[in-house]
């Protein structure tokens, strides 16, 4: 039987192939472009700071700042799903998604659901939140006294990319074997709400092994996620 393809898996043969994209943004999501200069206590490697940005609104719910030259290129949700995505994407081709989940509560991991833990519920902020098939215990504070659970996942891509009609490992270069995907969530009781941002393919490197934020999932890091306010506060 063959397994279904997860969210990770998805990404990497995406940017594996490297697609042209030629959807146009969703008139539902209005970015205005303008100067700021962001001051935070986050490492700043890779960061957007001190540099022109534009505000992204989502779900009439949040606002974003991201770089001027990063695309949102479409508004995948429908009528037929609670679950919203927005897909953003750099000057280079690479991107992730912001998926806005309802607030559901469990005590036990639900497959395809980002889930709030009834102890994180509850109020014990050590408690994780499972997404993505992980349990996110990891956490840092940005403005808005808003708490972010987060974890990393390093994959090897010799075997990641295995198809059955080619050999196992693949040849890939050694300096890019290891692949690493960020999972960034933030519960949000007052608006129902469940705020994943999802970087696959984030960083690759030599090693499976890796310190922090690397490349893209830095950028998140540093400057897109504590940019995070109420549209509406």
């Amino acid at each position: 039987m063959k397994k279904p393809l997860t969210l990770l898996t998805i990404a990497l043969i995406i940017n594996a192939c490297a697609p042209v994209v030629t959807s146009t943004p969703n008139p539902s999501i209005t970015p205005v472009v303008v100067t700021t200069s962001t001051n935070t206590t986050s490492p700043t490697s890779e960061s957007a700071l001190n540099s022109e940005v534009q505000k992204v609104f989502i779900a009439d719910k949040y606002v974003i700042e991201i770089p001027k030259d990063f695309t949102v290129r479409e508004n995948l949700s429908s009528s037929t799903t609670t679950v919203s995505i927005y897909r953003i994407e750099t000057s280079t081709g690479t991107g992730f998604d912001i998926v806005l989940h309802p607030y559901i509560v469990s005590s036990s991991p639900i497959p395809g659901k980002c889930i709030v833990s009834t102890d994180l519920d509850a109020g014990i902020t050590s408690a994780p939140i499972f997404c993505e098939g992980l349990a996110l215990t990891n956490s840092f504070t940005i403005p808005e006294n808003r708490t972010i659970k987060y974890e990393n996942v390093i994959s090897d891509l010799s075997l990641m990319l295995c198809t059955a009609n080619s050999p196992c490992p693949v040849e890939v270069p050694i300096e890019k074997r290891y692949s690493t995907t960020y999972v960034f969530v933030i519960a949000d009781k007052s608006l129902n709400t469940v705020l994943e941002f999802y970087v696959g393919d984030a960083f690759r490197s030599p090693s499976n092994e890796i310190d922090g934020f690397e490349g893209l999932g830095a950028v998140l890091y540093n400057s897109i996620i504590p940019s995070l306010s109420t549209r509406y506060p």
